[in-house]
């Protein structure tokens, strides 16, 4: 990803690596905006379940060190490269939000950055399983991020709005893949006791059974709802 020479597409080991820009920033290069939004949706977008190390975090890197960079996770992180011990974090920020962040450092607004609320991480919220991979991810459906995130009454709420409880993802994972990857067994026990069908294989012709990573009690739970 070429802009100009005002940003380079940057993979820092071998063909593989953290995705993302090391600026050599002008706001006005041609198509920036486009890049960092690609470098946002690129977040866990091609691995399901689990992202590999390429798209497990991504970041803008300017060229006096400043560096803000997100992970699968939902951590941001803020730092210079030449303080590493000044680190800072958010978690869980919106995509749109991300990429103004990313945008911002890229335009060197560095005032912007500083104005969010940055904490060191002993102060940050526990963390979320894989925050960008599912509960924001612009495709998946409003069930599927609450099978995600555990939120069962949001889950209950959805349901009886009429959502599809066996719809499907680009890869074929259904709410329930994805409460069994979460080893969420109140989560499937819902889905299960409202028609979710533990026979539907993804993309891959995985069952829920083998997104629970052999976490017995889910198994257990699956087994008897086939056998009732």
């Amino acid at each position: 990803m070429n802009l100009d020479n005002n940003a380079i597409n940057l993979r820092t080991i071998d063909v593989y690596g953290r995705y993302g820009l090391i600026c050599r920033f002008d706001a006005n290069a041609p198509g920036l905006d486009q890049a960092i939004r690609r470098i946002v949706f690129e977040l866990g977008a091609e691995e399901n379940p689990r992202p590999d190390f390429e798209h497990e975090t991504v970041f803008v890197m300017d060229a006096d060190g400043w560096s803000v960079a997100a992970r699968v996770s939902g951590l941001v992180s803020f730092v210079n490269v030449n303080s590493p011990s000044d680190i800072v974090y958010l978690r869980d920020l919106p995509r749109d939000e991300l990429a103004s962040l990313f945008f911002a450092l890229a335009a060197g607004d560095l005032a912007h950055i500083r104005r969010q609320k940055w904490k060191r991480r002993s102060e940050l919220a526990p963390f979320t399983k894989n925050f960008y991979l599912y509960a924001n991810h612009p495709l998946k459906t409003d069930l599927m991020k609450a099978a995600h995130l555990g939120q069962i009454s949001w889950a209950e709420q959805l349901i009886n709005q009429g959502a599809d409880i066996n719809a499907q993802d680009e890869q074929g994972a259904t709410a329930l893949h994805i409460a069994a990857l979460c080893e969420d067994v109140p989560m499937c026990e819902l889905l299960l006791r409202n028609g979710a069908d533990p026979e539907i294989r993804d993309s891959g012709h995985a069952t829920c059974d083998d997104y629970a990573l052999n976490n017995v009690d889910i198994c257990n739970l699956i087994q008897e709802f086939r056998q009732s």
